[in-house]
């Protein structure tokens, strides 16, 4: 899972990754502009808010709620993220998340 959020009206220039699900006992690390949000239990990050997001990458500041962050966009906040100290470990997915299905029967049980 990778949902990229960049909503500047609402949170000035931040940019909010949630990269796996939210988990009860939460612990943040801050330094360099990035929030690193993760299982205090298991250390699997939970997700990123990269606080001046458009001096990373630039090309978001016409962007307004999801975005749908390329390859090469990924690899520049992974390389952000190594070179400050996190783990580069943003994967990049553009797999769609919505899926439709279809009920062929229902039956009470």
């Amino acid at each position: 899972m990778l949902i990229a959020s960049y909503n500047p009206q609402s949170t000035g220039d931040t940019m909010v990754l949630i990269m796996n699900p939210d988990v009860t006992d939460q612990q943040v690390s801050i330094h360099d502009d990035v929030a690193r949000i993760f299982d205090e239990k298991t250390n699997r990050t939970l997700g990123y808010n990269f606080l001046k997001a458009s001096e990373i990458l630039p090309e978001i500041v016409t962007e307004n709620g999801q975005v749908n962050l390329t390859s090469e966009q990924v690899q520049k906040l992974n390389d952000y993220l190594t070179n400050h100290g996190f783990p580069g470990d943003v994967e990049f997915d553009d797999q769609p998340k919505f899926v439709v299905g279809y009920v062929e029967s229902l039956e009470d049980h």
